[in-house]
């Protein structure tokens, strides 16, 4: 039986660090939300050309093809029996509770679902967030307010069973705790 693992949280937790080590590690398909869908956005960004106030609005507008497209893809791999990894901040579908039954009966196979939700603390996520040096987050770092507004942690609401909440920025212990969860799960399946 295939596994979906997602990796979910604000943006700059670590969730494509870690991600795309334990994809390289157990050897399973990765799919990245900013991988899949930036280069699109980027591009008609570029050709809209707005201020930078403007941007979370954009983001907000094609939030649905991309996450469309995201899960699409995943789903086909699913469906050949394939185990997917997705690494992407899932903001709105974290806080339905019946996200992960509507995604189970979209697949024609079962599959196991793990959810890894990433939630360092805020002075780890604000470093975090800096080290990452991206243009998108600017307006965050100059405006803390903003920051805490949008970038603070809000626990999933999906079963309990399926998911682990890493509060750490430390990727070997993240790292550990997940090998450990995945390696069972694989072994009961």
């Amino acid at each position: 039986m295939a596994i979906l693992i997602i990796f979910a949280g604000k943006a700059g937790t670590g969730k494509s660090t870690l991600s795309r080590i334990i994809a390289k590690e157990e050897k399973i398909a990765y799919l990245d939300y900013d991988t899949l869908n930036q280069s699109f956005l980027t591009s008609i960004e570029s050709k809209i050309g707005f201020k930078d106030a403007d941007r979370y609005g954009f983001y907000r507008e094609w939030r649905e093809p991309c996450y469309s497209t995201l899960l699409k893809t995943a789903i086909e791999n699913l469906e050949l029996g394939i185990s997917v990894i997705i690494s992407a901040p899932l903001t709105k579908e974290l806080q339905d509770s019946s996200f992960p039954n509507k995604l189970k009966s979209m697949v024609k196979n079962d599959f196991s679902l793990l959810l890894f939700y990433m939630a360092p603390s805020f002075e780890q996520h604000k470093k975090m967030i800096s080290e990452r040096k991206s243009i998108r987050d600017e307006d965050f770092l100059n405006n803390e307010e903003r920051f805490i507004e949008t970038l603070s942690p809000k626990k999933p609401k999906w079963d309990e069973e399926s998911t682990v909440i890493l509060t750490s920025s430390d990727i070997e212990i993240n790292k550990e705790i997940v090998l450990k969860r995945v390696k069972a799960l694989r072994r009961n399946i």
